[in-house]
């Protein structure tokens, strides 16, 4: 556009000016598991065959008495969810029925409670040997592609039978969720897992839907960049407009009918 008086940008000069725009939205759209955990909390569950003391975890870790508690193998018959704040990380922590062979719909609540977790805290008994049920469990977690994300939390350390517990996770703390022994390595041990989710810029993204938005731009722009090194700007101006247009997604500039259904279904309209 002539009369715009704009000057001409060499592909070099696009290239670079295109990097570096997809450098802030990947930054941005990576923000999105600090923002999300802020709203909503790390979503982390305990796991753990029957009577291993998840529900006596449970209740340390919030520091009151949500879930009950009792020697009878079984006694939790059904999710219990809470918020909790651990070395300044919010989790929403969930503590399930003891896993078992023959689940049953309790048990598996707990299987998709595990499932969906982003960190595992996987609960055994330090005063007796680990039994089938444990590593089958451990098993599990590592076929889910959820051992680095779990801490493996040895129980009971007061009636420790065991002078140490075998090496089933690379993160692993002994403590007593009686006495409170152990309560700081497992803090520690939150801490230096997600200590450093807090992204070093002003903004976070909170919502899913634009982080998707955000990385279909980038996506937009590395195909930009692609067309661009292949000598084919039309090509890569075609990639700029769908980069654009998932920015417009993001600020609501340009949303389809399904965005607007999507964004309304979470809301209750009044008159």
């Amino acid at each position: 556009y002539p009369d715009e008086d704009l000057a001409d940008l060499s592909e070099a000069e696009t290239a670079a000016e295109l990097s570096a725009v997809k450098a802030e939205l990947d930054a941005l759209a990576d923000s999105h598991r600090y923002g999300r955990a802020v709203s909503e909390g790390v979503r982390t569950v305990l796991v753990g065959r029957t009577n291993t003391g998840k529900s006596s975890l449970l209740n340390l870790l919030l520091g009151f008495e949500r879930a009950l508690v009792s020697d009878e193998a079984g006694t939790t018959r059904d999710v219990v969810s809470a918020p909790a704040v651990v070395c300044g990380i919010p989790l929403l922590l969930a503590d399930t029925a003891g896993l078992r062979a023959g689940a049953g719909e309790v048990e598996r609540a707990g299987i998709e409670q595990l499932e969906q977790a982003e960190l595992v805290l996987a609960v055994f008994d330090l005063s007796q040997p680990l039994t089938d049920e444990d590593y089958a469990l451990a098993d599990r977690i590592r076929a889910l592609g959820k051992a680095a994300q779990t801490i493996a939390v040895f129980n009971k350390l007061d009636l420790a039978a065991q002078a140490a517990p075998p090496a089933l996770f690379e993160t692993q703390v002994c403590l007593s969720a009686r006495t409170g022994a152990g309560r700081e390595a497992l803090e520690n041990a939150v801490g230096a897992l997600y200590g450093g989710l807090e992204p070093d810029m002003d903004s976070v993204v909170t919502s899913a839907r634009q982080a998707a938005a955000l990385r279909r731009a980038s996506e937009a722009l590395d195909g930009a960049l692609c067309a661009l090194g292949d000598g084919a700007p039309d090509a890569s101006g075609t990639e700029l407009d769908a980069a654009i247009a998932a920015l417009g997604e993001l600020d609501g500039r340009s949303v389809s009918e399904a965005v607007v259904a999507e964004i309304f279904s979470r809301f209750c309209v009044g008159k």
